[in-house]
């Protein structure tokens, strides 16, 4: 039997651009996906970090709790000394959809050896370079559906400002 001292410290990570009801219901059911996701793997999340009603994005959207788990990561504990040995996302895209936001988080994830990373599905081995480029191109991926969005949003008010 796997004790708790024997497993893996991780973080969760969880993020919704918008938040409309302003409850955090979104951000609460990936928490709760990814404490199920680590326990799965004999994990523990040690820490939650939160970015509600906040679009990953948008470049001048900063995301305290993303910048928070960089620095978490980088040094490989908490503010309080808890280890922290890995993270666990609903899905990359709740994580990064810039590319330059995913390899910093690669970077600061990479900095320290045998950090554990798990999406809902699976767990992924980000010191590998094929894994470690298929989720930067997730993230070119993501970041041009987010520009085909906001071109037909903005083309939809020029075209109802031109309806009157």
């Amino acid at each position: 039997m796997l004790r708790l001292a024997d497993s893996i410290p991780v973080v969760s990570c969880a993020r919704i651009s918008a938040d409309t009801k302003r409850d955090e219901h979104g951000v609460r059911d990936q928490h709760k996906v990814n404490r199920e996701t680590a326990a799965r793997h004999g994990w523990t999340v040690v820490h939650e970090f939160t970015d509600n009603d906040k679009s990953a994005a948008k470049a001048d959207v900063v995301r305290d709790d993303f910048e928070a788990m960089l620095k978490a990561l980088r040094a490989g504990k908490l503010d309080d000394g808890t280890s922290v040995r890995g993270v666990v996302v609903v899905a990359d895209d709740r994580l990064t959809r810039r590319p330059g936001d995913y390899e910093r988080f690669v970077e600061a994830f990479t900095y320290n050896d045998g950090f554990v990373f798990a999406d809902a599905k699976q767990t992924k081995n980000l010191y590998s370079e094929d894994v470690e480029s298929m989720g930067l191109f997730g993230a070119v991926i993501s970041k041009m559906e987010v520009r085909k969005m906001q071109r037909r949003v903005r083309r939809a008010h020029r075209r109802r400002a031109e309806e009157g």
